[in-house]
């Protein structure tokens, strides 16, 4: 035990990048972990140990010594998997999914369809479009960087691919492996770096049936550095994707190796594609049916919005003192911070909004093992109703939050319109429903790790159309420390409102009182 025990604490603290120490009884979740960061987790116990454990284990045994107790009580080489069945879209045009070779087509994943099926309805959308920006300081090479981002973003069968119609049916078609996304390199004084910068270029949506759904520059701004801005539509980019592609951006500036063969990323994209799509079994419709019954979808006040259109951000870092009020929660209740954040969350968006069990959403990742180093979108979009009948105190709250998340893990391999569906006729449109999320972020998996005295810690943030009306991300910083944002449309709730649910939410997790630190 005590080796394995040891072995997992070393791929934690090489996952997390932590500058605290990590032991065999070191809380995964006290040491900067979040539920995303535990499913890449999952991911290489698998890869690298042999070993596999679902999400709600590792919430039950945060610690490298309890999961390592679990994990030698069961056969290793497990494989765990969503519950699953057949899709329920079957097979992609041009027959089996799993066949061998390289097809010039491939199915879209559960998260893809919702997202391409919403493009087309709305195509002036640019909610879809996550536009991310780097400073990079002392001594970079723009063009060496250009370089490096345009050859990365050119090995990736999904950022290489178009998003047509083929049969009535939508797919994925990777562009040939010889396809170059060029990446140019703008002097500082350029008219086109303000509009970047601005987000003018970065916000307009391309035409996913033929154009590019990825596009980038290198903004040269001579001696203090460069910036690096890379716009890519959601329908091929999740959080692990954005991390996954800087990481590359980085070996390959370095000249560090970078597997480019592309007959084998392309495989490893269909094998994972097939592999989501095997979601979607009659417990898990049963579960989302029971989730929903007599559930209305969540409506936030008209006297609470501006007249003013656009979208707006409030941040809230936490102090010292209500950073170690969720470290309680956390230990307490074996819970993450997003689950404590979703708890109060929950309660003040409920109060808001006059009723008891609002219907929020969060995002999950139904990732396969195959796709571990693969550019694509698997987060899914899924119902999380925390209720908070009979006025429950903070802490049996954040132990509903718990199951509430977990059990959106678990059930998470159905299409988001096949779930909404479960809730009626009237709940066929994604764009009524689930317009309120809460989810996770963690900054470091944004940094860009390049040599010598180059450093890339800033994440610029690019303004941007949210498709959402009002998102509560908890965030895990650079520094250890954790914030509450909230990215809000104006015109469906105000700059004031959104400060006054913060507040709400403050004074909820002051009743609790401050533990010995985290």
């Amino acid at each position: 035990m005590g080796r394995l025990a040891g072995e997992i604490a070393a791929l934690w603290a090489r996952h997390l990048e932590t500058s605290e120490p990590v032991g065999p009884d070191s809380d995964f979740f006290l040491v900067g972990g979040t539920s995303m960061t535990a499913i890449g987790i999952q991911r290489r116990l698998e890869s690298e140990l042999g070993r596999a454990v679902s999400l709600r284990q590792f919430f039950d045994d945060p610690t490298p010594r309890a999961l390592a107790v679990r994990l030698l009580a069961e056969p290793a080489g497990d494989t765990f998997r969503p519950p699953g069945g057949d899709s329920p879209n079957g097979h992609p045009p041009g027959g089996d999914p799993e066949a061998p070779g390289e097809p010039a087509e491939l199915p879209l994943t559960f998260a893809q369809l919702d997202i391409w099926t919403h493009t087309r309805l709305w195509p002036d959308t640019r909610g879809f479009l996550i536009p991310l920006a780097v400073d990079v300081a002392g001594g970079v090479d723009p063009h060496r960087l250009a370089e490096a981002t345009s050859a990365t973003l050119s090995a990736h069968p999904a950022t290489r691919a178009t998003f047509p119609l083929s049969a009535g049916t939508p797919v994925q078609r990777p562009g040939p492996a010889s396809t170059r996304i060029e990446v140019p390199v703008l002097p500082a004084e350029h008219e086109d770096e303000r509009r970047w910068l601005e987000g003018e270029i970065v916000s307009d949506s391309p035409d996913l049936a033929s154009g590019s759904p990825v596009r980038a520059a290198v903004l040269d701004r001579g001696p203090a550095g460069a910036t690096l801005v890379v716009a890519a539509h959601h329908v091929v980019a999740d959080m692990r994707t954005v991390g996954l592609l800087w990481d590359e951006i980085a070996r390959r500036y370095q000249g560090r190796p970078v597997r480019d063969a592309p007959g084998e990323r392309l495989d490893a994209l269909r094998r994972a594609v097939a592999a989501n799509r095997r979601g979607g079994d009659a417990a898990a419709r049963a579960h989302w049916a029971g989730v929903l019954r007599d559930r209305t979808p969540l409506t936030l006040p008209r006297e609470v919005a501006d007249e003013v259109a656009g979208a707006a951000v409030t941040r809230v870092v936490l102090g010292e003192a209500d950073l170690r009020r969720v470290g309680r929660l956390m230990a307490d209740h074996r819970a993450s911070a997003m689950m404590v954040g979703a708890a109060l969350f929950a309660r003040a968006v409920g109060r808001l909004c006059g009723t008891r069990a609002p219907v929020l959403a969060t995002l999950t990742e139904n990732r396969p093992p195959e796709a571990a180093d693969v550019a694509a979108c698997f987060v899914n979009v899924v119902p999380l109703v925390v209720a908070w009948d009979g006025e429950p105190p903070l802490a049996a709250l954040v132990e509903r939050a718990r199951e509430a998340v977990l059990a959106a893990h678990e059930h998470q391999a159905v299409p988001t319109s096949e779930i909404l569906s479960l809730a009626g006729p009237a709940a066929t449109r994604r764009d009524a429903w689930l317009r309120v999320v809460v989810d996770a972020r963690d900054e470091r998996a944004l940094d860009l790790p390049l040599p010598g005295p180059a450093t890339a810690t800033r994440l610029l943030r690019i303004t941007r159309e949210l498709h959402n009306d009002l998102e509560l991300s908890v965030i895990s910083l650079r520094d250890g420390r954790l914030c509450w944002e909230v990215d809000h449309r104006r015109d469906a709730i105000s700059p004031r409102a959104v400060a006054e649910l913060l507040d709400a939410m403050l004074a909820e997790l002051r009743t609790v009182p401050a533990g010995p630190g985290r």
